[in-house]
């Protein structure tokens, strides 16, 4: 029976199948979980646009924009266009906002001792880390999340993760 579960997301509707299916398991079995996002890198122009419509976080225009409780920009358009730093915390704020989203739902699942953490870096070697760090006994995420594209051209996350994982993994369609 794993006592420590790590769960992967990353804002995309298989993430959040992940996190419910973990949730589930940590409500059932009594196991500590610990949900992890890892913070977009590199060319993040495609993959924002994607996390922010699928978490309904930022209107593809301002005519469309939802209320605006964390300060986001009112458009992915807006993100795009600032500065490198602006860019960065936006990054940082709609991960903080997912994890708190993400939280709540496992908390409403009935999870036990439920952690967060946020990590910066490659998806697939912090996924990898963090398990290290925690011992996780069974690590639950996501096939394909938000970065389609590149998995296409340098293998999926969900790929390496299962390649160099040393505990149990259960890999969510």
């Amino acid at each position: 029976m794993p006592n420590r579960i790590l769960v992967a997301i990353d804002g995309s509707d298989i993430a959040n199948r992940a996190l419910t299916f973990a949730s589930e398991i940590s409500a059932k079995i009594g196991g500590d979980l610990t949900i992890l996002h890892v913070l977009m890198h590199g060319e993040a122009r495609e993959e924002l646009e994607h996390l922010a419509v699928s978490e309904h976080l930022i209107a593809k225009s301002t005519d469309e924009a939802p209320p605006n409780p964390i300060n986001l920009p009112r458009s992915i358009t807006d993100i795009l266009a600032q500065p490198d730093g602006d860019k960065a915390r936006a990054v940082s704020e709609i991960g903080d906002y997912i994890i708190e989203c993400a939280r709540v739902v496992a908390q409403e699942a009935g999870a036990r001792n439920i952690r967060t953490r946020i990590e910066s870096g490659d998806y697939a070697d912090e996924i990898l880390r963090v398990a290290s760090d925690i011992d996780a006994d069974l690590l639950v995420l996501g096939r394909r999340g938000l970065s389609r594209v590149r998995s296409v051209l340098f293998g999926s996350v969900s790929d390496k993760v299962v390649q160099k994982a040393e505990c149990d993994i259960t890999v969510i369609r």
